[in-house]
């Protein structure tokens, strides 16, 4: 279809050409606008990942979770792509453009904190699509700010076909490597809050970029390029300092429970929590929990059982460790020769030492293999 309407649009050879856009009636794209560009692809995809681990462990990764979140980055896409041609090009330069966009997805990066207190104010008042309104409200400015400065750069190459395709492939290609960065590289090593100080650093880079290509000829320019630089380095400051994954995942305790250990790496997110009474409990979700002292019993059960209607266990399979209760009661019965406990999180693996009242020894046995991996491989 659309080659149709291009080969309509397009005048014949014995037509004047009015109207249609030619590469020479502008100045080629320069490399620093192609990083502007591509800051802001990679911007929005750091920050939508980040969004995403945040708002599945508040919503309990419900079945719509992850469509609501994208729904809301798209959402506020179109938003800011709306404002960016309904305002004048030329009203505020790009540098301080990229600069307050910086800024803004700092503060939306900090507000993400907030979402496990948000869902909860919306689902007090009744109102219906809780999660969408929080989706909404957390992830769409943020959308919007790195559309906005999308629109603000390839508007540079307006008359100029070939420069917008290449604006567009750099934005492209970096949202579509921003993924990959963060999930292979960024969130193993240094947990959920490095994905957002990377949207951030991203878009100070493409303000950097932006005063290479824009120059600074002129006093005005200078003065400029010196603030958004300083509100540039702010927005790095204020987002690596206050988004710890403590705050990212801060799911709710009741009065007298403490949070003991929490782990956000690359497997997910876990945290052991000491209720009012000293008893511990595993929380993967913000209402989901995976196990404790406090549900020991029928733990246990889930062990005791298969072993009793065997008529002779020798080698056992263990779906899930958890906290180690069930595996522990299996680890009981002297006549089980092998025992294979394999759980999907290495963070509840890491866990395991806190819950000595579940594994008695367990973890030094010679006959118990904990393994890391899926257990239908």
């Amino acid at each position: 279809v659309a080659l149709t309407l291009e080969a309509r649009r397009r005048p014949r050879p014995d037509e004047p050409s009015a109207g249609w856009p030619s590469s020479s009636a502008s100045p080629p794209v320069g490399a620093a606008i192609l990083v502007a560009a591509a800051a802001t692809g990679a911007a929005g995809l750091f920050f939508e990942v980040a969004a995403i681990r945040v708002l599945t462990g508040a919503f309990d990764g419900t079945a719509s979770a992850f469509g609501t979140i994208v729904a809301a980055q798209l959402f506020g896409g179109a938003l800011g792509a709306g404002l960016a041609r309904a305002l004048k090009p030329g009203a505020v330069s790009l540098p301080t453009s990229f600069a307050c966009g910086a800024f803004g997805v700092a503060l939306a990066a900090l507000l993400l904190a907030g979402a496990g207190t948000l869902l909860r104010s919306f689902a007090a008042t009744g109102v219906i699509g809780t999660e969408t309104l929080t989706a909404c409200c957390l992830v769409a400015p943020s959308a919007a700010l790195t559309s906005f400065l999308f629109v603000r750069v390839i508007v540079l190459a307006a008359d100029n076909p070939e420069g917008l395709a290449n604006l567009t492939a750099a934005s492209a290609a970096a949202a579509a490597a921003a993924p990959l960065l963060g999930g292979v590289v960024l969130l193993p090593l240094w947990g959920t809050p490095s994905l957002l100080v990377a949207a951030v650093t991203s878009l100070a880079l493409g303000g950097a970029s932006a005063v290479r290509a824009q120059g600074a000829s002129t006093p005005a320019n200078a003065k400029r390029t010196r603030i958004a630089i300083a509100l540039s380095l702010a927005a790095i400051v204020l987002v690596a300092g206050g988004t710890r994954s403590s705050r990212l995942f801060a799911w709710p305790l009741s009065h007298g429970e403490r949070s003991i250990f929490l782990s956000d790496s690359a497997d997910g997110v876990v945290r052991v929590e000491e209720s009012a009474t000293g008893s511990m409990r595993l929380r993967t979700g913000s209402r989901f929990l995976d196990g404790g002292e406090e549900s020991r019993f029928g733990e246990r059960r889930q062990g005791y059982l298969p072993l009793l209607l065997h008529p002779a266990p020798r080698d056992v399979l263990v779906l899930g460790v958890g906290t180690a209760a069930t595996l522990g009661a299996v680890a009981q019965d002297p006549e089980v020769a092998h025992i294979d406990a394999v759980e999907l999180s290495s963070e509840v693996l890491s866990s395991l030492t806190l819950f000595t009242w579940a594994d008695g020894g367990l973890l030094t046995q010679p006959r118990v293999r904990l393994r890391h991996a899926d257990a239908r491989a």
